[in-house]
């Protein structure tokens, strides 16, 4: 018993993790950071997919890091997957969105699995406290629970908002973050890229790619479970996509 409420008092919220990410981007250099914090399996994009390992191996630091902060966290029940979400700012005008998925480690910290960014025409505020959600921890009996399915094909403004927690949010490249899509959204998804879910099934995340959109454009979503539902809380709409 002991040992278990140490292991407990030891783990670090993701909204610190984000920070002391952040901070370390400007101490010790951008990429140097973002491979120090990343999980073996950990991808980005560039504009495509591909392993951060891969990308990063010799990527040197940039003169300037980009700067970041949590304007809303998600974490599951269990507390072993979050997400994290808020503005980032680099040199020069350059300014938009981003969203990193965490995985916890054995030791209470935390590894990255993806994270994606947007650009925005203008600036987002800091907001200060961040917006800390966590999944209900309603029990369902044992294998009850499986992942999301990530459907394919048409997604449209109606079909989310079915699915949508009161909680959402909306992130797009070149337009503010909202709490419902705009009216005339429709994409055409295809199968999953990546994803996964929490161990006790309470947050689900997966990337798809946009049909007919530009080279690398996809979308990533997140569940968590509101009440006794799995319902969308996060939407990132990265690149541009035809309609």
């Amino acid at each position: 018993m002991i040992l278990l409420v140490a292991l407990a008092g030891a783990v670090m919220p993701v909204e610190a993790a984000e920070r002391a990410f952040a901070a370390q981007a400007q101490r010790d250099g951008q990429w140097t950071a973002f491979r120090a914090n990343a999980a073996p399996e950990a991808v980005m994009f560039a504009p495509e997919m591909v392993r951060t390992a891969d990308l990063l191996r010799d990527q040197p630091d940039p003169p300037r890091a980009l700067m970041w902060w949590p304007a809303r966290t998600i974490t599951s029940c269990d507390g072993t997957l979050a997400v994290s979400t808020g503005p980032w700012t680099g040199p020069g005008n350059g300014t938009g969105t981003y969203t990193t998925v965490w995985r916890r480690q054995v030791d209470g910290g935390w590894k990255w699995l993806i994270d994606s960014g947007r650009d925005l025409p203008v600036r987002q505020p800091a907001t200060e406290p961040t917006l800390a959600l966590k999944a209900s921890c309603w029990r369902a009996p044992p294998g009850a629970r499986n992942r999301v399915p990530p459907d394919t094909g048409r997604f449209d403004a109606a079909r989310l908002a079915t699915a949508a927690a009161p909680t959402l949010r909306v992130e797009e490249q070149g337009r503010r973050p909202s709490d419902r899509p705009r009216a005339d959204l429709a994409l055409e998804l295809g199968p999953e890229l990546v994803g996964g879910a929490s161990d006790d099934a309470t947050l689900d995340w997966a990337v798809q790619p946009v049909i007919g959109g530009a080279k690398g454009a996809h979308v990533l979503r997140v569940w968590y479970l509101d009440g006794a539902t799995m319902r969308l809380v996060l939407v990132n709409i990265n690149g541009t996509a035809t309609q």
